[in-house]
């Protein structure tokens, strides 16, 4: 539940609930727990990740290679995405691997919406090494219909295709024998300076736990201002 920060407009996939659930929750004896924040990159004033003696390595090594997205090949970078996610999330607090069933029934609609100029796909001696999966924000779309297909969505649908300039970043993640490597300062830099290019204007992002002390920095780094602060709530029965 959002516990701060309610005024700021989500974006994609974010969560947002309004002020009252945490109250209510409160009153019937839940307690915060888990905080997490999420933030908004502004991609006229952020500082791409600078190379490093690591990141240059890896972009001069030749194991390292840029995997073409397409509209056509959006299914296979979507599960090579989805490998990436499970290997690199393992370790985190609560995560439960995503099953090739349970991520195309959320992937599977990804082509009508995806700007394939915003997402990289990194493979590394052929294989799936790391990703930035970013997609324009929809949210505005969403609010002009008020959630409700109508005859005049698919005009809605354009216009927000055409006006839109804010993106959100889905999730990222390098397997974990590369992790520390630079490897992910290479496919940041490569996502933000695209979607620059492309006319974005900022960048959201889905929560980031407190105990992330890494991602954490690295927003800091890039100039992210935070948005959100949310919470789990518990209690014992």
């Amino acid at each position: 539940m959002v516990t701060d920060g309610f005024p700021q407009a989500p974006y994609t996939d974010q969560v947002w609930s309004p002020p009252h659930v945490a109250r209510l929750l409160a009153a019937n004896g839940y307690a915060p727990q888990f905080g997490m924040t999420t933030f908004q990159l502004d991609l006229a004033t952020a500082a791409p990740p600078a190379i490093s003696a690591r990141s240059q390595a890896v972009i001069d090594d030749p194991a390292f290679t840029w995997a073409p997205i397409t509209r056509a090949k959006i299914p296979q970078r979507m599960e090579e995405a989805r490998q990436i996610l499970n290997a690199a999330f393992a370790q985190n607090p609560m995560f439960v691997p995503v099953t090739a069933d349970e991520f195309r029934f959320q992937a599977r609609d990804m082509k009508w919406v995806m700007d394939p100029r915003i997402s990289a796909v990194l493979h590394w001696q052929g294989r799936p090494a790391a990703c930035i999966i970013v997609i324009p924000d929809l949210n505005p779309f969403l609010a002009r219909i008020r959630s409700r297909m109508g005859l005049t969505a698919p005009c809605h649908f354009l216009h927000n295709r055409l006006t839109n300039r804010r993106a959100v970043l889905i999730f990222s993640g390098v397997i974990p024998e590369l992790q520390g490597r630079g490897v992910n300062p290479v496919v940041l830099r490569r996502v933000l300076l695209a979607a620059r290019a492309a006319g974005y204007g900022s960048i959201g992002n889905t929560w980031i736990g407190d105990v992330n002390g890494a991602s954490l920095a690295q927003k800091s780094k890039s100039g992210a201002q935070a948005m959100h602060r949310l919470h789990l709530f518990a209690k014992t029965l």
